[in-house]
């Protein structure tokens, strides 16, 4: 069976250290469905809670990388808070040929380029029910914090979107080559 699911029970805080660069991996018509889990980078956050500046002269140690990646596949993360990534040249989730749900998560106090939360290449994104805030594009992300590329849809329900910066040419959501948004609420 390749549909696998991961609940946390009770709050559960996962603590991400320095040379933790992929926490998952779906590919190849898998689902995989990830519920009630915070993600805290433990190393940066003081970083980007220290504000823009500190974050922009960043530390090449700071690099992390994609920490969820899908291909050809399906991801749903539900209830999940990323707080405190500082990801420069990647994102935190980095889709493509896949099927990405984003429901009842929060994006705090991260930051990075080249699509600092969502970098999608043919792919449908529904971010339904979302908090994203506090979180910085930097260093001429020229694609923002979600970064929306090769007809990919980026679908936005109902969301809390504040508060959230770019530096350079960074935006918070880039979209590029055919790809579409829909944005209700």
């Amino acid at each position: 069976d390749k549909d696998t699911t991961i609940i946390g029970l009770s709050d559960p805080v996962v603590e991400v250290k320095k040379d933790v660069a992929l926490l998952f991996e779906v590919k190849n018509d898998a689902t995989l469905t990830v519920d009630g889990v915070t993600f805290m980078d433990t190393n940066e956050v003081e970083q980007v809670e220290a504000g823009f500046e500190s974050v922009c002269s960043y530390d090449v140690e700071l690099k992390r990388g994609i920490l969820i990646k899908v291909v050809d596949a399906e991801i749903v993360l539900e209830n999940i808070n990323f707080t405190g990534f500082v990801n420069i040249g990647a994102s935190l989730i980095n889709a493509k040929n896949s099927t990405v749900t984003i429901k009842n998560c929060v994006f705090d106090s991260n930051a990075g380029s080249s699509g600092t939360l969502v970098y999608a290449d043919h792919s449908n994104i529904i971010v339904d029910y979302a908090e994203v805030r506090n979180n910085v594009a930097v260093r001429n992300a020229n694609h923002g914090l979600f970064q929306i590329y090769f007809s990919s849809t980026l679908t936005i329900n109902d969301c809390v979107i504040e508060h959230n910066s770019g530096n350079g040419n960074g935006t918070i959501i880039g979209l590029y080559s055919n790809s579409t948004l829909n944005f209700n609420g």
